[in-house]
C-alpha cells in the first residue's frame, strides 16, 4: 500500500471521527422533548392520610378502608368478608406515592388507548380523610414487560415500575376478585 493511500485512509477516519464527536456532543447538549424524568410521584399525598382504597378491574372491585383502633390496619368493605393483608395495601400506597415515574410517554392523554389506558386495565382510586381523591389508571406492560403504562385522566401518560400493578393484582387475588 502506498503512502498516499495510507494518508487518505487516515484523513477519512479523522473526518468520520470528528463528525461522530460533533454530533454526539450536540445531542448531549440539548435535551429531547419528553425525555425529562418527572421528579414527583403519581400520587401527591401522604400514604398515612389515605382512608379508602378501591382497586377495580374487569367489573370487579375491592374496597378497603383503614380501620383505626389500637393499631391501624385495613379491612375489606367489598367484597364482604374478604381478607386482604394490610401489608399489600401499604405496599401499593407506597409504590404510588413515593416512586416517581420512570418516563413520560406522552404529554397528553390522546394516545391512552394505545397503551391500554382507555379503558384502563386496572383502576386504583384513593380517598383521604380530608376528602381529597386521586385516581390512577394502569394499562398494559411495556414491550420488555419491565414497566406498566399509567395515567391520571386526560393528563400526561407515564411508564411506572411494575410494583403498583403487582400489588394491585395481589389485592384483587386475595379478595377473590381475579
Amino acid at each position: 500500500m502506498s503512502n498516499r493511500a495510507i494518508c487518505a485512509y487516515y484523513l477519512v477516519a479523522a473526518v468520520l471521527g470528528l463528525n461522530l464527536w460533533w454530533s454526539a456532543g450536540a445531542r448531549l447538549a440539548r435535551p429531547e422533548a419528553g425525555a425529562a424524568r418527572p421528579l414527583e410521584p403519581l400520587v401527591s399525598f401522604d400514604p398515612a392520610a389515605v382512608r379508602e382504597v378501591r382497586v377495580s378491574r374487569s367489573g370487579r372491585s375491592v374496597v378497603l378502608e383503614r380501620a383505626v383502633g389500637g393499631r391501624e390496619r385495613w379491612r375489606a368493605v367489598r367484597p364482604a368478608g374478604a381478607a386482604v393483608p394490610a401489608d399489600l395495601v401499604d405496599a401499593l400506597l407506597d409504590a404510588l406515592s413515593t416512586l416517581p415515574p420512570v418516563e413520560v410517554v406522552s404529554a397528553d392523554g390522546s394516545t391512552a388507548a394505545r397503551f391500554g389506558l382507555k379503558p384502563a386495565r386496572t383502576v386504583v382510586a384513593l380517598k383521604t380523610a380530608g376528602g381529597a381523591e386521586d385516581t390512577v389508571f394502569l394499562g398494559e406492560r411495556n414491550p420488555t414487560r419491565t414497566a406498566v403504562y399509567a395515567g391520571k385522566g386526560s393528563g400526561p401518560l407515564y411508564m411506572i415500575g411494575l410494583n403498583a400493578q403487582y400489588y394491585a393484582d395481589l389485592i384483587l387475588e386475595q379478595a377473590g376478585g381475579r
